[in-house]
């Protein structure tokens, strides 16, 4: 039996209300604080359209213009997930296969799909990690970025932080981001906040979440076994169990 505890929802919206329907349902309070949020960046249609379409994220889709993704739509496309590989199936596209697992898993799976003097798009975020368009520069493969979307931290004041946290009643916080995880540090080694923190659980989607969380919870984050979002409910709810 699940002890009704407060959790900490921080990813973007429209993200964080789904995150949060689903933690009721669990018996759980949560609390919608997005520490960042998602910004739709201008973006147009690629002067050489692609033979492949890659992305790492659901919000490649979800910010994308109609137009991009209707001129677009008959590429194919490869992807990490499940979760972007639906975002990309709702935006129009057709052929879409997922890496099943994370960038490292997408570029083993380029590394064998992709033929000789194929063009590849990438729609990204302006935030994003490296690693695929360092190996793709590395093999010589043709690689355009379209940045179809930013993550813009949200700030809030010290009386919000300690009308969440000061009486108590946070058990957990979920983080789904590497830029969240950086904030939430900040926010919990701050010296009016940091005694709130001490024994909250902190619940990560990825091991690199986790290393950022370990800055300033060192003892008490939990990495999910899988990156997805039933993984990380698994693991938040076997976490307040133990307690």
């Amino acid at each position: 039996m699940i002890n009704r505890r407060r959790v900490l929802v921080t990813r973007p919206q429209p993200g964080a209300d789904r995150t949060a329907a689903r933690l009721v349902k669990l018996g759980l309070d949560p609390i919608v604080l997005p520490l960042t949020q998602i910004a739709t960046l201008p973006h147009e249609v690629p002067d050489l359209l692609p033979d492949l379409v890659v992305a790492t994220s659901p919000q490649a889709f979800r910010y994308l213009s109609a137009s991009v993704a209707t001129t677009l739509a008959h590429a194919s496309v490869m992807v990490t997930g499940k979760a972007t590989a639906a975002a990309a199936r709702k935006a129009g596209f057709l052929t879409v296969t997922e890496s099943g697992g994370d960038v490292s898993a997408l570029i083993a799976s380029l590394s064998s799909a992709i033929k000789p003097h194929e063009h590849i798009l990438y729609l990204a975020g302006r935030v994003r990690r490296p690693e695929l368009e360092q190996h793709m520069a590395a093999t010589g493969t043709a690689l355009s970025v379209t940045e179809v979307y930013d993550t813009i931290p949200v700030s809030y004041s010290t009386e919000k932080i300690l009308a969440l946290t000061a009486d108590g009643q946070l058990g957990a916080v979920l983080l789904t981001s590497v830029t969240c995880a950086n904030l939430l540090v900040e926010i919990a080694t701050a010296p009016e906040h940091s005694q709130h923190f001490e024994n909250v659980r902190i619940i990560c989607l990825s091991a690199r979440i986790a290393t950022v969380a370990e800055r300033r919870f060192l003892n008490h984050v939990t990495v999910a076994p899988a990156t997805t979002e039933d993984a990380l409910l698994e693991c938040l709810v076997a976490a307040l169990s133990w307690d």
